[in-house]
This record gives structure tokens, C-alpha cells and sequence, in this order.
């Protein structure tokens, strides 16, 4: 990798960015712009990395990549951007944070790259086509600007019930998906903002060294500093049963109260409809609550 770094980018790096978006892309953005998307970033489909010179810490380029999933084609790693400094060009930073794509894309269990460039491009055209990139076909980009005083506002998720059918659905996608015969089960969390995290219990040989379904996900949230506000957890003894919704272990409640005792989970009951029940309605009389202070 010889002078350069390349690691993941971060709130330090976003006058870089746009300076580098302006200089060497053409697109001129605001600071808080930029911000707002960095903050904002898909964390389970996206990644921006930056390269950034040993010596003097400068970011000299970024790349930013998404898992690209259509319903005709096998899942693909899009290049949503490529820039490199105007002063740094020609060092071969480009073909690192290529490079980093493939290997981010492998780690996903990608085998295509895709991006699109400009017709006017011709040096970049050049480029891409020296690390290996085939010019699949002309395409032609079109864009409407859209009158958004018609656009009605968005009211969100307003009840338990909407956020419910959406994880729930969620649940049995990837439910269907890793167990397609015999035994299943798989939690998913939903975040403040709306992200789903799934996950599956860690089987073990040792049943004692197992966790509980619920796990994965609630690590997943940690990792990344994500609130959780919804847990469901489903289980079945074969493809052709209907899954039962079953209540988070007295365990897992007690890993759930990291976010509060607010955070509501789905709750085992006589017709398996999804009902939710905070912590706090689930153990009326914590230990926790006398430590409150603390």
C-alpha cells in the first residue's frame, strides 16, 4: 500500500471530501451536506473509505460503495463515487480504493463491481478499463425535478402495529432464506432509525456455549452505536409450520435493557398476533429499579 492508507471515513474527513468532490469531480457540495449523508449512512448496505497519506494524514481520495440489489440480477457492488485529489493523481490511489472494493465486495459475497462514468471521461474511461472493467453498454441519464409542495409529507411509522408487520415480514424473509427445511428461528431488532438487524442463535456442541437468537443483533447494535426500540423473535420445527412469535428470554431482556426500559418486545401469546410489551410492562418489579441513582 507503500504511503497511503485506506480505512473508513469519518466526520474528520468531510472538508477532504468535499473539497475533493469539488476539485476533482466537479460537483461543488456544502460541508453539512456532506455531514448529514456521513451520518446518515446506510451502515448494513454502504461504506465510504478514504486513502489517507501516512506522512502528513491528508486524505488524498474516498470511494463510496453499496450492495446494489435488483430483482433481475444477482447482487452487485455499485460505485456510487471515485475522486481522487487533483495533486494526487497518478499514484496509483485510485486503483487502491479499487482494490478496497473488491475486497469489501468479496467480504459480502459479491462478484460483480458496477459504476457508472461520464461519456466525457475518457481518461477515467481508460483507467477503469486497465483494472479490468468491460463497458457493458451506453446508457443515457435522465432526471425530473420534482415539485415537492405536491408531495405529501411523511408521517412515519406511527404504531406498534405498522413497525410489527414490517419486522415480522422481515423475519420470515430471512427466516425462509437460512432454513428453508426442517428447524428455523431468527430475531430481528429494529432501531431508532428504523434499521432491522437480524440475527440466528450461535449452535454450538457444547449446548451450554450457545446464545440465545437475539444476540447477534443486539451485538450488531452495539458495534455500531444504534438504539434499539423493537425486539421479535420467531421459531418453527419445519418449513410447514407457521412461525410462533416467542418472548425474549429473561436474558435477553436484561441485554435489551442497555437501551431502556422502553424498548418494547414482541410477546408469546394464545392466537401468535404481534403484540408488543416494553421491559418495563414485562417486569413491573426490576432488581435495576434500585439502582436507578447509580
Amino acid at each position: 500500500m507503500g504511503k497511503f492508507i485506506l480505512r473508513i471515513a469519518n466526520k474528520n474527513d468531510i472538508g477532504a471530501i468535499v473539497n475533493i468532490s469539488h476539485t476533482s469531480l466537479g460537483y461543488p457540495c456544502e460541508q453539512e451536506l456532506v455531514a448529514e449523508k456521513l451520518n446518515c449512512l446506510d451502515i448494513l448496505r454502504e461504506v465510504v473509505f478514504v486513502a489517507e497519506h501516512k506522512e502528513s494524514k491528508e486524505v488524498m481520495g474516498f470511494i463510496h460503495l453499496e450492495r446494489y440489489d435488483v430483482l433481475y440480477s444477482e447482487m452487485m457492488c455499485n460505485v456510487l463515487g471515485l475522486a481522487v485529489a487533483e495533486d494526487a493523481k497518478r499514484q496509483g490511489i485510485g486503483s487502491l480504493l479499487i482494490k478496497e472494493a473488491e475486497q469489501w465486495a468479496a467480504q459480502h459475497g459479491i462478484h460483480f463491481i458496477r459504476l457508472n462514468s461520464s461519456g466525457t471521461r475518457a481518461s477515467a474511461h481508460k483507467f477503469y478499463r486497465n483494472l479490468g472493467f468491460d463497458n457493458e453498454k451506453e446508457q443515457m441519464r435522465f432526471i425530473k425535478i420534482i415539485d415537492t409542495d405536491i408531495v405529501p409529507e411523511k408521517t412515519g411509522l406511527e404504531n406498534d402495529c405498522e413497525i410489527g408487520e414490517i419486522m415480522y415480514r422481515e423475519a420470515l424473509r430471512f427466516l425462509n432464506r437460512r432454513f428453508p427445511k426442517g428447524w428455523g428461528g431468527c430475531a430481528v431488532l429494529r432501531t431508532e432509525g428504523g434499521k432491522l438487524l437480524t440475527s440466528v442463535a450461535l449452535e454450538s456442541f457444547n449446548a451450554a456455549a450457545g446464545l440465545c437468537m437475539e444476540t447477534g443483533a443486539m451485538c450488531e447494535a452495539q458495534k455500531y452505536n444504534l438504539k434499539v426500540t423493537h425486539s421479535l423473535c420467531i421459531s418453527r420445527e419445519n418449513e410447514k409450520e407457521t412461525p410462533k412469535i416467542l418472548t425474549a428470554c429473561g436474558i435477553c431482556q436484561e441485554r435489551l435493557r442497555y437501551w431502556g426500559n422502553q424498548v418494547k418486545v414482541a410477546v408469546t401469546n394464545a392466537d401468535n398476533k404481534i403484540i408488543f410489551k416494553s421491559l418495563k410492562e414485562l417486569s413491573d418489579f426490576y432488581w435495576g429499579e434500585a439502582f436507578r441513582d447509580n
